[in-house]
């Protein structure tokens, strides 16, 4: 979980890794995420763990808008 913006490796915020599953389930039908952010990057491998329900999506950003 991202917890502010600036410049550099956001790798001292909750990993994504322990969150994942609860976010996972959310009633969402998708999830966009910022790994065109270098700041993001060291994320992208959690991904498919645990897989996401049949009826949702995730949509790697390939251009971030916040940049």
């Amino acid at each position: 979980m991202c917890w502010g913006n600036y410049e550099g490796p956001h790798d001292c915020d909750v990993p994504l890794e322990t969150i994942w599953p609860l976010i996972c389930q959310a009633n969402v039908g998708g999830f966009v995420l910022p790994f065109a952010n270098a700041r993001h990057a060291h994320e992208f491998k959690v991904l498919g763990k645990p897989p996401l329900a049949a009826d949702q999506v995730s949509v790697a950003m390939l251009i971030c808008p916040l940049l």
